[in-house]
């Protein structure tokens, strides 16, 4: 059996957004980041509904962030 789950960064809007909404349609467990979190809840609560999905608040050009995020 394969398990997988996908990471989106910038999931919060633009880009990030349509591919972790487009990864949902197609029943694609997700992890996604970005740094707008009331973004993020809002986008959780919604795909959480089709596929698991959880979130963390990262911002990538930070290397505090980074270092958090691969903990």
């Amino acid at each position: 059996m394969n398990y997988y789950l996908a990471c989106v960064t910038g999931a919060s809007s633009g880009i990030g957004k349509a591919v972790a909404c487009a990864l949902a349609n197609e029943g694609v467990p997700l992890f996604i980041t970005g740094r707008n979190e009331q973004a993020l809840k809002k986008l959780t609560t919604k795909l959480s509904s089709q596929v698991p999905t959880s979130y963390f608040i990262c911002d990538l050009r930070e290397q505090s962030s980074r270092k958090e995020l691969i903990k």
